[in-house]
């Protein structure tokens, strides 16, 4: 609440569902890692279409959309904690979320045209067969 208001004091909200999830994921490794190291060093931040991830990652490889940046060695893990805030976001984190997002569609609309290219060219020989 606001001084001398009863109203609750509005908190930034992530951009959409995707995007929130993507940096509560984030979040959650670097919970995780924190349990063993305190610094990134040797990790890299990736993105694909399923959300950030710390890589090396031995349970998910990065998809086929995925973008990736290497820590600069002795980065803390909370460092990267303080930048994101609470609730964890980040303006260039989100935008980089939503370019990824588009870029699946935009990948999953030019391979349907390209199948459906190749079944009519295909096709072809069926009718005259």
């Amino acid at each position: 609440m606001t001084p001398g208001s009863s109203a609750p004091t509005p908190q930034p909200q992530a951009t959409n569902l995707k995007t929130a999830t993507a940096l509560l994921q984030l979040a959650l490794q670097l919970h995780h890692l924190r349990s063993t190291a305190d610094v990134l060093d040797g990790r890299s931040l990736t993105l694909d279409d399923d959300g950030y991830m710390l890589t090396p990652n031995s349970v998910h490889e990065p998809g086929p959309c995925a973008v990736s940046v290497a820590f600069p060695d002795g980065v803390g893990i909370g460092a990267v904690f303080e930048t994101l805030g609470f609730p964890f976001q980040h303006p260039s984190l989100e935008h980089a979320v939503t370019i990824v997002a588009k870029a699946k569609m935009e990948l999953e609309t030019a391979r349907a045209e390209a199948q459906r290219l190749l079944d009519a060219f295909v096709g072809e020989f069926a009718t005259a067969a």
